[in-house]
């Protein structure tokens, strides 16, 4: 036993000594549009949906891949990255675009003021409340949900390249420009599917929209940009170290008095913590509870399970 004690020593101290300085990445900083981001706003469940109704999807984190992508066949998704994307990855997009690609880009934090400035157009007002925006996309009207939006300033909105807009009752809000042989659509709002909203009945026309404008091209989300939460190696096994001490001394000392008892507690707090990062995890309480009460467990999958079908058959139509 001792022996055991002083090899776990040695390799605990070897850890600490060569690689306490490696960092590791914990999760996405602040709430952002990511697809990995399971939180209220972001867009694991609406990427979820979309790859269960059948699309083709695939994940960049360079605009370097781009060169990769078939412009002709994909669309590529830009949603709110964390920091700017640069005036070189921008002329990366534009080319792709001229390509024949399509772009959805989605910002309202001004990440994406190079990109735009590139097709003459500059951000405006942050506007903080809810609003519907009326887009006339090909000569179809489309009535979408906002969340937290910017105004855009076009610089020729008259220019015949521009074949939609989207205005809300302050100005434009968005716009559909064609460049070469692509198209980039721009909404100067990232929460259009985040997991807050994707099941709400107001969202309805934002899905129909997406639909609409996607086709049958391959989705490519764009996820690089992003801003990670770094811990280090040596943090790591600190804090374990001080949970496993401080675990074992409590249980050792409960343990000493009524066994029975501490493994009653012990079994109750695991089987609640696992219900609860499940119902976290499935976006049960995170996107539901502004649009319903939460009954039970049960009756949250239940209504997930029927917004999903009503979801999928509305994508279908």
């Amino acid at each position: 036993m001792i022996r055991e004690i002083i090899i776990i020593l040695f390799l605990m101290i070897l850890l600490i000594g060569f690689v306490d300085k490696i960092p590791i990445i914990l999760s996405q900083e602040y709430d952002p549009p990511s697809i990995f981001n399971t939180g209220g706003g972001g867009y694991y469940i609406f990427y979820t949906l979309l790859i269960r109704s059948g699309y083709k999807t695939d994940v960049i984190y360079s605009m370097e891949d781009l060169s990769k992508i078939d412009p002709e066949t994909s669309v590529l998704i830009i949603a709110s990255p964390d920091t700017p994307i640069s005036q070189e990855d921008s002329e990366k997009i534009i080319i792709w675009i001229s390509r024949g690609g399509f772009v959805l880009a989605l910002d309202e934090i001004g990440s994406l003021d190079n990109l735009l400035r590139k097709v003459d157009v500059y951000y405006g007002s942050l506007i903080g409340t809810v609003a519907y925006a009326k887009c006339v996309i090909n000569n179809k009207t489309y009535e979408i949900f906002l969340n937290k939006y910017s105004y855009i300033h076009i610089k020729d909105p008259e220019n015949t390249s521009y074949i939609g807009t989207c205005l809300e009752s302050g100005g434009y809000v968005g716009f559909l420009k064609k460049i070469g042989s692509g198209e980039l659509f721009f909404i100067g709002d990232s929460s259009l599917f985040i997991n807050n909203m994707i099941y709400r009945k107001s969202v309805s026309e934002n899905i129909v929209l997406f639909r609409d404008f996607v086709g049958d091209r391959e989705i490519i989300f764009y996820e690089g940009n992003r801003v990670f939460k770094i811990i280090r190696m040596d943090q790591i096994v600190m804090g374990l170290g001080s949970m496993i001490r401080i675990f074992s001394n409590s249980i050792g000392m409960m343990m000493s008095k009524d066994p029975l008892i501490t493994l009653s507690i012990i079994s109750f707090v695991t089987i609640f913590a696992t219900l609860i990062y499940f119902r976290e995890e499935t976006g049960a309480v995170k996107t539901f509870s502004q649009t319903r009460s939460i009954n039970n467990f049960k009756e949250d999958k239940k209504y997930v399970v029927r917004r999903y079908r009503e979801w999928l058959q509305k994508s279908r139509s």
